[in-house]
């Protein structure tokens, strides 16, 4: 008797393939494992189909790749959309859309990190009670270089008289 012929396994993607993967589409090699873990299993819950095309994607993934070459060579293969879900993920610490979206972390989503130095997550507060009273902390931002433009002036041109009166 002649074994039927078995379709291959579907693709996985296990917890350190999955943060190795966060790192990749999003360009941070920073990320938090625990919130790698806990959004994985948001966003298998959320899409049953996720992890299967998450682990196709995370085949192309090369050394040295920027997110943008990423996503260039995610998109013939037609895995941009799970490239773009999973960014967003971890911009908005959320897995899903909708009512059915899951809350995986607020505070260390992505999207906070470029104003953290001077602007809390909202509703999260940095320095107790009436923390606006205090100094504006440093931005780390160089002040613009080039010429300063005049200021306007609201002075009227001096009336003239005509000659002769």
């Amino acid at each position: 008797m002649d074994a039927q012929a078995q379709p291959p396994p579907a693709a996985t993607l296990d917890d350190p393939g999955f943060l190795r993967l966060s790192q990749a589409v999003t360009g941070h090699a920073d990320l938090d494992a625990t919130i790698a873990r806990r959004l994985l299993a948001a966003m298998r819950r959320t899409d049953p189909t996720f992890n299967e095309r998450a682990a196709n994607l995370a085949l192309l993934v090369r050394d040295g790749q920027t997110p943008d070459a990423l996503l260039a060579a995610a998109g013939p293969t037609g895995l941009r959309d799970t490239m773009l879900a999973l960014v967003a993920a971890w911009y908005t610490g959320t897995a899903g859309h909708g009512q059915q979206a899951e809350m995986v972390s607020y505070v260390d989503a992505l999207m906070y990190r470029p104003v953290s130095d001077g602007l809390p997550a909202p509703t999260y507060c940095l320095n107790g009670p009436i923390w606006w009273t205090g100094p504006i902390p440093v931005a780390g931002v160089a002040a613009p270089v080039g010429t300063p433009i005049a200021p306007p002036t609201n002075a009227l041109p001096a009336a003239t008289t005509p000659k002769g009166d």
